[in-house]
């Protein structure tokens, strides 16, 4: 698996930024502090594995939270960031269908698995939930023009997408929402490193949800293959 994983990913080196020493510079946006460190990490072994057959590289980790639309409108332009994790939009929801697709799921499913964080004086609360009728009693906190909120919404569940991420802990603080939902493979690190401005925020212990949710590489359709030549 992992070599059909590596042989993916040297398609998308094919679009990296030539730098001045002749590396190609490789700039993922992280998403924001705390999330994406598995990507990221996954993204560096593939780089490093395929350097002999696409030479050297230089990666570089772009954590400024662009938001989902300009960040997609960012990568389409290549500078600011060339390659990103997301979810494979339908063309209805899709305003950047030239963004170059690393058709490979990197995370198995793990995505579509769902914890929360909530604020600490309110675990109670959510340990008496045993269904989507129960979650649906409260309100979602999610990102503007995160795939999650139609899923949501068409489940029945109360969504307050108002806010991007850098804002959405928060807005989850002062209770403009009652949870904001994470992948459970990320939202103990997310949390962990809003502790200092959100000690109130912790990570529910009782509840874990699940939706079909596979994600994928996109990358920049601004570089092409000539640049390796």
């Amino acid at each position: 698996m992992l070599s059909i994983l590596i042989r993916s990913f040297a398609a998308c080196l094919l679009f990296a930024i030539p730098t001045a020493n002749g590396k190609d510079l490789v700039k993922f946006w992280a998403g924001g502090p705390g999330r994406d460190a598995y990507d990221a990490q996954l993204l560096a072994m593939a780089l490093d594995e395929t350097v002999e057959e696409y030479g050297e590289y230089q990666l570089e980790l772009v954590d400024d939270v662009l938001g989902v639309n300009r960040g997609r409108r960012l990568l389409g332009e290549g500078i600011v960031v060339n390659i990103y994790v997301s979810a494979s939009r339908p063309d209805n929801q899709n305003m950047y269908t030239h963004l170059l697709e690393v058709d490979f799921p990197i995370l198995q499913g793990l995505l579509g698995y769902r914890r929360l964080a909530i604020l600490k004086s309110r675990q109670n609360d959510f340990s008496t939930i045993n269904s989507v009728a129960g979650l649906s009693r409260f309100v979602a906190g999610q990102g503007r023009g995160w795939l999650d909120v139609a899923i949501l919404q068409h489940n029945g569940i109360q969504v307050n997408a108002s806010g991007e991420y850098k804002s959405l802990f928060e807005m989850l603080d002062r209770g403009r929402f009652d949870y904001l939902m994470l992948g459970a493979h990320e939202v103990v690190q997310a949390v962990k490193a809003q502790k200092d401005l959100h000690p109130n925020i912790v990570v529910d212990h009782d509840l874990l949800l699940y939706y079909p949710f596979p994600v994928i590489y996109q990358v920049s359709p601004r570089y092409p293959n000539s640049l390796k030549e």
